[in-house]
């Protein structure tokens, strides 16, 4: 198993215990990954640029 495949385990099994799941890292070793993860039951939102106007998209899922 790659390393990219467990850690997107991990993540949607953290998925499976909330509604929503920030991840923060700024040097965008996980973009990749973490966009692969949308689908019809996760919604991935980028807030690089601008966290305010992310959240506010998002607000209605929260």
């Amino acid at each position: 198993m790659k390393i990219q495949e467990s850690i997107a385990r991990h993540i949607k099994t953290r998925l499976d215990d909330c509604k929503a799941l920030l991840i923060s890292e700024p040097e965008g070793l996980y973009q990749d990954l973490v966009t692969g993860l949308a689908s019809e039951e996760i919604t991935v939102v980028d807030g690089e640029k601008s966290t305010i106007l992310r959240r506010e998209a998002v607000q209605h899922m929260l």
